[in-house]
């Protein structure tokens, strides 16, 4: 039966063992921030001088490697998946470098910023408009944090991120226009010119449809439990719900 508390604290030991320092990120980061939702995923950005030590201890805990390139890998096991994020360029290796350190009853764990949330939900959103829970998740960061929150490094980071866009889709159109003067060999695949190919290494982790067989009341505790160690005191709010806005 799958423990997420379990899990996470067993990557935490192996990370530690290849003498990585990783960074929570995803779903639970948020949660570890005071936005309480759910999620299925275990999200870690990590050094990329680190994947490769990653990868095989990951193997010798009985993980299966469903996708890696040099941007980002899926693992799963049984229903436990666990998904990497390598960081390469100064903006990710700054994010990584400025994640807070604290202690939970899963072990000491790093987590990525407000504002480094804010940059890889912008860059999904950016890369996948369908994305409108990157959305919200923004927006409540911003509502729970705004008394801290570094605006100034969260627009620096969206031009960044819009500069970056444009290049690339300047230059996929540039390849796509010479690719239509010569026949493409038979061996080269036709998503090679694909915007939403190419930007998904950009945005890091693919998404791996996971079919769980395990009962979804048991899977919920365990994630509840989670989000007790990362966010034990529950965000307050501004005023009761009412009507349609009662939510579990």
């Amino acid at each position: 039966m799958p423990n997420l508390a379990e899990q996470i604290r067993e990557a935490l030991s192996m990370f530690a063992r290849t003498g990585t320092k990783p960074a929570l990120i995803g779903g639970l980061a948020v949660v570890a921030h005071q936005v309480v939702r759910a999620t299925q995923d275990v999200d870690f950005l990590l050094e990329a001088e680190a994947a490769d030590s990653v990868h095989e201890a990951l193997l010798q805990l009985g993980y299966e490697c469903l996708y890696r390139s040099l941007d980002a890998a899926n693992y799963l096991r049984g229903t436990e998946g666990l998904d990497l994020l390598y960081a390469h360029r100064p903006l990710a290796r700054h994010l990584l470098s400025q994640a807070s350190e604290r202690d939970t009853p899963m072990g000491r764990l790093r987590v990525v910023s407000v504002e480094g949330l804010m940059a890889f939900k912008l860059q999904g959103y950016v890369n996948d408009r369908t994305r409108t829970r990157d959305l919200d998740d923004m927006r409540a960061l911003v509502q729970i944090h705004r008394a801290s929150f570094d605006m100034v490094h969260c627009v620096n980071t969206l031009r960044y991120l819009i500069n970056r866009n444009c290049s690339m889709n300047s230059s996929l159109s540039q390849s796509s226009e010479s690719a239509t003067q010569r026949q493409a060999a038979p061996s080269e695949p036709a998503a090679a010119t694909n915007t939403g190919v190419v930007l998904v290494r950009e945005a890091g982790i693919p998404f791996q449809p996971r079919h769980s067989t395990t009962d979804s009341f048991v899977e919920w505790l365990s994630l509840m439990e989670v989000v007790q160690m990362l966010c034990p005191v529950w965000p307050m709010r501004n005023r009761l719900m009412t009507g349609e806005e009662w939510k579990l």
